[in-house]
């Protein structure tokens, strides 16, 4: 039952993180409220991830050293540090796809707990490309273009663009222009594709398993 509540709270959580972002991306204080509502987002993924597998140490090192240089960042904003700050997190993201994914890959029979987790994955698919775009778009700015401006400006866009493209949605007013993140943005589209048929697959196949 735990379990269960702590997936679902995770889930919405998510849900309202991606909300809230275009309203506190720009100005500092703004930004420094989204970094307090993101940090709080990990700390909730960590503890679902420690329900299911235990304590990860790799997790919460990549949640220290992001933590370290967002406080460095705001004395000292340099690219490097930023990218770094978005690399942790990018790893951060990865650790909890894969556990989520493997919760329910393992799982025997199906809970709504893992319904909520399975979605928690998909969300965290889309965080985890935007953060690697983040560092892109960080490390060579342009490499994002909407409207013919640079889209790091306001770095909503990027998730917005990430959510769009997971989903295969593609609306095409935010572009990749660099090489690496139009291959980048295709991968995400197939990982999203395959992401939800594997994740239905797996669905069916233990509800069908269930004794009868």
């Amino acid at each position: 039952m735990f379990q269960r509540r702590h997936d679902l709270l995770l889930l919405v959580y998510l849900v309202l993180l991606i909300i809230v972002y275009p309203l506190l991306d720009q100005g500092t204080l703004n930004r420094s409220v989204f970094a307090m509502i993101l940090g709080m987002a990990l700390l909730l993924a960590m503890l679902s991830v420690s329900v299911k597998e235990g304590p990860t140490l790799p997790m919460s090192i990549l949640f220290g050293v992001a933590f370290v240089l967002r406080v460095i960042d705001y004395a000292e904003a340099t690219p490097i540090l930023q990218a770094l700050q978005w690399g942790a997190l990018t790893l951060f993201f990865g650790f909890a796809v894969r556990a989520m994914f493997v919760h329910l890959f393992e799982a025997k029979t199906i809970s709504d707990g893992h319904l909520y987790a399975s979605a928690s994955g998909y969300l965290f698919l889309a965080l985890l490309w935007f953060a690697m775009y983040q560092v892109i778009e960080t490390l060579r700015p342009g490499s994002f273009v909407t409207g013919g401006a640079p889209a790091g400006d306001h770095p909503s866009v990027l998730l917005y663009f990430s959510i769009v493209t997971l989903t295969t949605v593609g609306y095409g007013d935010i572009v990749p222009v660099w090489g690496l993140a139009r291959m980048l943005a295709a991968v995400e589209a197939m990982i999203g594709v395959l992401y939800i048929a594997i994740t239905v697959a797996l669905l069916v196949g233990r509800h069908h398993e269930r004794p009868q």
